[in-house]
């Protein structure tokens, strides 16, 4: 399966909400408000964003960065 499966099953609520996003832009469509259809079009698009971010992970597998001691001056 994918990983945004995956994300769906271990978060069931971001998966109803978008799921919801989706319903609503299709209903506005057919009620022909495009403005707001094309406004909830945008918020699926950042979700999606923000679910790519969410799974790709890529910044948690590096190595740990630290910062250098601080110089006392003598």
């Amino acid at each position: 399966m994918l990983p945004i499966t995956y994300y769906f099953i271990a978060h069931p609520l971001v998966g109803l909400g978008f799921g919801l996003l989706i319903a609503l832009c299709i209903h506005n469509v057919f009620r022909r408000q495009v403005r707001i259809a094309l406004g909830l079009w945008l918020l699926i698009i950042i979700v999606l964003f923000y679910i790519k971010v969410q799974v790709s992970g890529d910044e948690l597998d590096g190595e740990p960065t630290e910062l250098p001691a601080p110089q006392l001056a003598e």
